[in-house]
């Protein structure tokens, strides 16, 4: 079966490595993206950009990106309008606070506005799962999703849409809501949040239980 925040919902699966995690000062140097529409697969990619400032050594250490591996690379002001138009107005998966903020501050520097709504898949495995390790790839374990080379944007957005995947699979207080209604993980955990999240999770579970059974796009097809 494949659940209902899956099978209606628009989602670009998007994933960046930096120069740093300053979110003004630092630069986009690797994008990958994948489109999943109503639980069909669209266009998916992968752009290395050249930055026009030093690459942090720590960040060197995570993403193995040099300015000698990414030299004859495009800048990010060569790819950026094909990347929004691809995005669109679909709602983003990502796992962590950096990439949606990254994209929205350098799409507005090239004048874009980027307001698009953002799921956080780890704050999603935090609401729904036990206590550990929520680290990518140790979160992907814990699920059963395939391990991949962490800290390479591709790798990185196949592993977050397989820990979604697998979140939207054995929780139906995820996997039983409408797409709209995924704002309650997005919100504070409230008591009013709270509240909201115990009554859609009610009528969610009966729904996921009703949900036909489709082809579910997997990992590999990412």
């Amino acid at each position: 079966m494949i659940p209902r925040v899956i099978a209606e919902g628009r989602y670009a699966i998007v994933d960046v490595e930096t120069t740093g995690l300053d979110r003004v000062r630092d630069e986009i140097i690797q994008v990958a993206y994948g489109q999943v529409d109503l639980g069909r697969l669209g266009m998916r990619g992968v752009a290395t950009c050249r930055p026009y400032r030093e690459i942090q050594y720590g960040a060197q250490l995570k993403h193995g990106l040099t300015a000698e591996t990414l030299e004859g690379s495009q800048s990010f002001s060569d790819i950026a309008g094909d990347l929004y138009a691809l995005i669109g107005s679909r709602t983003l998966l990502v796992y962590g606070n950096l990439d949606q903020p990254m994209l929205q501050h350098h799409f507005k520097m090239r004048d874009r506005p980027f307001e698009n709504t953002a799921l956080d898949v780890l704050r999603i495995a935090r609401r729904l799962m036990e206590s550990g390790s929520f680290k990518l790839v140790d979160c992907a374990t814990r699920l059963g999703v395939p391990v991949l080379d962490a800290h390479d944007a591709w790798n990185d957005c196949r592993m977050t849409w397989g820990i979604f995947v697998a979140l939207a699979l054995k929780y139906p207080a995820l996997g039983g809501l409408a797409p709209a209604d995924t704002i309650v993980f997005t919100e504070p955990e409230t008591p009013a949040a709270k509240k909201a999240k115990r009554a859609i999770r009610d009528a969610a579970a009966a729904a996921f239980a009703a949900s036909p059974a489709v082809a579910m796009p997997s990992l590999d097809d990412l």
